[in-house]
């Protein structure tokens, strides 16, 4: 009995595979990489002052109805990744009430 498994199992591994490389492929698993998301950038524009606080910016900015996919800290500030280009402008324009002048988006 245990012959006849050995004999069935080499279709296991290349059937699995070739499964789980249909479903990577799938579009609706695999994210759009070619479209870029759009982001904020905020960079530190004064020496000696510190990154702001990410959930507190993710607060401020969905109470507002600002859509965030993440943030994100950078090497020089922090990259807010929007769900949708349309509130580009709205959620700059709430940053920029409530960050002070040590920092600038972009």
């Amino acid at each position: 009995m245990q012959w006849h498994h050995r004999i069935a199992r080499p279709w296991l591994l290349p059937a699995i595979t070739l499964i789980l490389l249909a479903a990577m492929t799938s579009r609706h698993l695999v994210p759009d990489f070619s479209r870029e998301n759009p982001v904020l950038r905020i960079r530190i524009t004064q020496k000696g002052a510190s990154l702001p606080d990410g959930f507190y910016l993710y607060q401020q900015l969905t109470s507002q109805g600002i859509l965030i996919k993440s943030i994100i800290p950078a090497a020089d500030g922090l990259v807010i990744c929007l769900e949708d280009e349309s509130q580009r402008s709205q959620a700059e324009s709430i940053l920029k009430d409530i960050l002070t002048t040590d920092y600038s988006t972009q």
